[in-house]
């Protein structure tokens, strides 16, 4: 697999999947090791949860960010184009009292990503051996 923050190249449809599952068990087992932690101190300083969550939050949000700018360049589409899902966040708070509707909004941009196909053959973000101009990578 490639680096978890990468952002340059192209992942499949399959390679994304498995990337987002991971992504999911690994905050499944901080959480469960936040909650662990939780019920053995007894309250521990606000200050030192908060600079922990951050610490923990920035490279999930990072390899998160990686895989959808990867798989964006699979389908042929600039890594900005992730910047695009904030209008679909916001709609699903807008919906609020309908769960379905709210976790299908949220998620529609998920579902885009997962099930459309790749470009076929190189593109624009194929680096390794692909599109050069020069000494650089066309992005």
């Amino acid at each position: 697999m490639k680096s978890l923050f990468a952002f340059r190249g192209r992942i499949d449809r399959g390679t994304f999947f498995l990337g987002q599952l991971a992504l999911c068990a690994t905050v499944i087992v901080i959480i469960g090791v936040a909650v662990l932690l939780s019920q053995l101190l007894t309250k521990p300083p606000e200050a030192v949860v908060a600079i922990v969550s951050v610490i923990i939050a920035l490279p999930i949000f990072l390899w998160s960010v990686s895989l959808t700018v990867r798989r964006l360049h699979d389908m042929g589409l600039s890594g900005w184009w992730y910047w695009a899902h904030i209008p679909f966040s916001m709609a699903a708070r807008a919906l609020a009292g309908n769960e379905f509707i709210i976790l299908l909004v949220a998620f529609a941009p998920e579902l885009i990503l997962l099930f459309t196909p790749g470009t076929h053959g190189k593109n624009r973000f194929d680096f390794d051996g692909g599109s050069l101009i020069g000494d650089r990578p066309i992005y």
